[in-house]
């Protein structure tokens, strides 16, 4: 569980429902109203902020594209504790680890350089 799904759980019942009702005031004219009356208010408050979190998931993904990352490949620290016996700080201790030994970092290069090269793309110049 991510960092920002253990505070979302530990909200109240009444900041629940003020956060459900600031997303529904910002997605007006969605036609999730006429499925309030058969799902209890709980329910429907659980189903928004899981909307609202992969809403975020997918726009946090498009900005960083935008910006030119690469997202196709995430590691999440569920990766890591589906091996493992840790908690969220370890997995990511580890993750951080893992994704910035040197021999890692090295071999991304090696083989951004090889992918290059069989594309034939040409090399820039150091003063580029």
């Amino acid at each position: 569980m991510a960092k920002d799904e253990k505070r979302v759980y530990t909200r109240s019942v009444e900041q629940k429902i003020s956060i459900a009702k600031e997303w529904l005031e910002e997605h007006k004219g969605m036609d999730i109203f006429r499925y309030w009356e058969y799902v209890d208010p709980q329910t429907m408050i659980n189903l928004m902020e899981e909307f609202a979190y992969q809403t975020l998931k997918v726009n946090a993904r498009a900005i960083l594209e935008e910006q030119g990352c690469f997202v196709d490949n995430l590691w999440h620290v569920d990766d890591v504790m589906c091996k493992i016996k840790c908690d969220e700080d370890e997995a990511q201790e580890i993750l951080h680890s893992v994704l910035t030994n040197d021999w890692i970092v090295e071999q991304m290069q090696i083989s951004i350089d090889d992918v290059a090269d069989a594309l034939e793309l040409p090399r820039k110049e150091e003063d580029d």
